[in-house]
């Protein structure tokens, strides 16, 4: 089965069919099941519409809605056991919809795990289930629950098909190509993908699609046509050509067994032809060999014209291929015998690299060869990365210039294809390559946790109660255009995840954002972070990084800080400093202040005493931080604790003493004195005690580490008694000199 580079346009009014009507909606695919039902994705109205087969005819009287209120499905597919797929570009992710044994309109609605879809626009699947993605920039397998990405050289993918060998065929409008991305041995080769169709006959590849012998349909969005591919019968067409060109075709195995290549493979060349074909240096296909299942090889085609005209040749290839009897491929060209020109070709705005999002001007000049002559005329054609772009015509110089915009990040290969006038004969150029430098991007990051001030939640527990964290990583590209890529949310040396960007437009303004949400089983671990978000970048724009956002994961606890940590204090000036006390993880309570560690005669005076944290509001919860002010009083009197006689009844006693005395001898009256005395002592020294400022009650001078607790006592659930774990404590140290 060759590859085609000349297609079959199909009439874009067929003068049968049956017309299905979804309006006032907008198809954006299609898909049939086993039974002849037709599903139609209405991308306009976010639902998928079926047509039942009856009798082997679309009774479009009887369709009607099988799924509503979806987000931007696209194409359709539908696999062996009747589960419909449909993509949700709006939602970034893939539903299955089963149907019951016996049930048409109703089944069973799963989400598709398969992670960091990025506006998936298409799916497809295979005989063995393995399910194939269509999304911003790329293609994705996933089987059983592993996703890998499929191709290399896509940029707009939209619409995708398998053949028998489990190939995948993708229509990629952004290249310009339908790309067969072989499976070689049961794995997908990305690295030996080949293009299917020509970029300069389907401009813009929108949908593909395959019959039971291998050809391929598609359609052409920039020239609102359909083409058939017949890949048993392929044509090379060299075009107008003057002296010699070389091009390529390909054999594909695409059934479900090898393709035996007999010897000879094709019978050998008139004597005198202007065409010759042979196994190309890499990958050439060997006449005897047996192409394994999924496999290309190439031939390398050449025309060397020898006389004015047109000229074909056809070439039926031995091969053991079953959807033919005898492959094909039809060489033709069109020779010149005309002068010769040169093509020049030079970037003439900017003068230096171009920067994505910026317009590149390209300048092309035809002469005569010969260097004197009459000044070609006519058309140019431009292709960039062998696309084409645009036609100018000559100018009395035989220069003509075109503005590239739209330009991808990297090298790109522009070239020109004069089409000849009756002077001269038709030339390519060489190849021009414009580097577009990436723009540069700017990324903030925003977290959303269960509690704020600060942003805090608990870490994974049994009731999922307060875990969450969502982080937003916000890109701003410097210059409108294509921004995609992983974001990686860190902090420090450890990842938290990654998530990929993705675009919403407001008011004719794209948004670009990555989000993780970390919940549940992926809740983070306690500890302090210091997030950020890296943007990686892509070919259109640098990476960038935000700045570092602090999040605390904790049960509910609270935290002290300081605004001093050491303090001077005298008895003339004592030393103060203020305590802030913040809530974490929505905590709230009543918190009680002490201080240890104090030199003799010194003491603590928080006012107030107690702090009570409550909830201001909720989602996120918001708890007002406290203070209380710590003031350290030095050369303090003790308070004396009575443990027996108060000083004034030792008062009393003492005086009592005395007029008992009067009553006795005078050695009885001596002794009694003096114990009164001594009752009176004791009793007017209690008294001094409770004054301030003596120096018998000085604060030893020097330096000593005071510690500050704080302690709350949370409520018990269900208002049981409270015990040691529903406390919270936390301290601070400072250092006291005392003067």
């Amino acid at each position: 089965m060759c590859k085609t580079r000349l297609d079959t346009k199909i009439h874009p009014r067929p003068s049968r069919g049956c017309k299905v009507r979804v309006e006032p909606g907008s198809p954006g695919g299609v898909a049939t099941d086993a039974a002849g039902n037709l599903y139609i994705s209405d991308t306009g109205n976010d639902r998928v519409v079926m047509v039942p087969n009856s009798g082997g005819v679309l009774s479009t009287a009887s369709q009607s809605t099988l799924l509503s209120n979806l987000q931007s499905p696209g194409q359709l597919a539908v696999d062996l056991s009747g589960t419909l797929y449909i993509p949700e570009a709006g939602a970034n992710d893939v539903l299955a919809f089963a149907k019951p044994s016996g049930l048409v309109t109703s089944g069973l609605t799963t989400v598709l795990t398969v992670p960091n879809l990025n506006a998936p626009t298409a799916v497809a699947v295979d005989a063995n289930d393995v399910l194939y993605i269509a999304e911003k920039g790329n293609v994705v397998e996933s089987a059983d629950g592993v996703t890998s990405d499929v191709g290399t050289n896509l940029k707009n993918p939209t619409s995708l098909a398998v053949d028998g060998s489990g190939s995948v065929l993708i229509a990629d409008g952004g290249s310009g190509y339908i790309w067969r991305v072989p499976n070689e041995n049961g794995v997908l080769t990305g690295t030996d993908e080949i293009a299917v169709s020509s970029a300069k006959s389907i401009l813009s590849p929108y949908a593909v699609a395959l019959d039971g012998f291998g050809n391929v349909f598609a359609t052409d969005s920039a020239n609102a046509a359909a083409y058939a591919l017949n890949r048993t019968a392929g044509t090379v067409n060299f075009g107008k050509v003057n002296t010699s060109t070389t091009d390529a075709a390909s054999l594909a195995s695409s059934g479900q067994v090898g393709l035996v290549l007999n010897s000879p493979l094709f019978p050998a060349f008139p004597s005198g032809s202007q065409f010759s074909l042979a196994p190309a240096s890499t990958d050439g296909c060997t006449a005897g060999d047996t192409l394994p299942v999924g496999y290309v090889c190439t031939l390398e085609a050449s025309f060397t014209p020898t006389q004015v005209g047109t000229e074909s040749y056809l070439i039926d290839f031995n091969t053991g291929a079953q959807n033919t009897g005898s492959p094909s491929l039809l060489l033709t060209g069109y020779g010149e015998s005309l002068p010769q020109v040169t093509i020049t070709l030079v970037q003439t705005a900017p003068s230096g690299n171009a920067s994505y999002g910026s317009t590149v001007t390209v300048q092309t000049t035809v002469a005569p060869k010969s260097g004197s002559g009459a000044t070609p005329t006519g058309d140019v054609q431009f292709y960039v990365d062998d696309n084409y772009y645009g036609v100018q015509t000559l100018d009395s110089t035989g220069a003509a210039s075109i503005a590239l915009t739209g330009l991808s990040g990297g090298d790109h290969a522009v070239t020109v294809q004069y089409q000849g006038d009756t002077n001269y004969g038709s030339k390519s150029s060489g190849v021009l390559t414009v580097e577009i430098l990436p723009a540069s991007s700017a990324t903030t990051l925003s977290l959303l946790a269960c509690a704020a001030d600060p942003t805090s939640a608990e870490p994974a527990n049994s009731t999922n109660t307060c875990d969450t964290v969502v982080m937003t990583a916000t890109v701003v590209p410097s210059t409108p255009g294509a921004l995609s890529g992983p974001v990686v949310f860190s902090s420090g040396n450890t990842a938290l995840g990654t998530a990929y960007v993705s675009g919403a437009t407001s008011n004719g303004v794209t948004t670009y954002t990555a989000v993780l949400t970390a919940t549940g089983t992926t809740a983070l671990a306690a500890g302090t972070y210091n997030v950020m978000a890296t943007y990686a970048g892509n070919a259109n724009y640098t990476g960038s990084a935000s700045a570092a956002s602090p999040l605390i994961i904790t049960f509910p606890t609270f935290s002290m800080a300081q605004t001093a940590t050491s303090i001077s204090s005298s008895a003339t000036s004592p030393g103060s400093m203020t305590i802030t006390t913040t809530s974490e993880s929505g905590f709230t309570g009543a918190v009680n202040f002490s201080c240890s560690g104090l030199p003799a005669h010194a003491t603590c005076q928080f006012i107030p005493d107690v702090l009570v944290l409550a909830q201001q509001s909720s989602s996120p919860i918001v708890v007002p931080p406290l203070q209380t002010k710590l003031t350290l009083l030095v050369n303090q009197a003790p308070i004396v604790t009575p443990t027996g006689i108060f000083w004034w009844s030792g008062l009393l006693l003492g005086l009592s003493l005395f007029g008992l005395a009067s009553n006795r001898n005078a050695r009885r009256r001596l002794l009694m004195q003096c114990a009164a005395g001594c009752i009176l002592l004791a009793s007017l020294a209690g008294v001094s005690a409770c004054g301030t400022g003596s120096d018998v009650f000085k604060t030893p001078a020097g330096k000593s580490t005071v510690t500050v607790t704080a302690v709350a006592t949370l409520p018990t659930p269900g208002g049981g008694t409270a015990s040691a774990k529903n406390n919270v404590t936390q301290t601070i140290t400072f250092t006291l000199t005392a003067q």
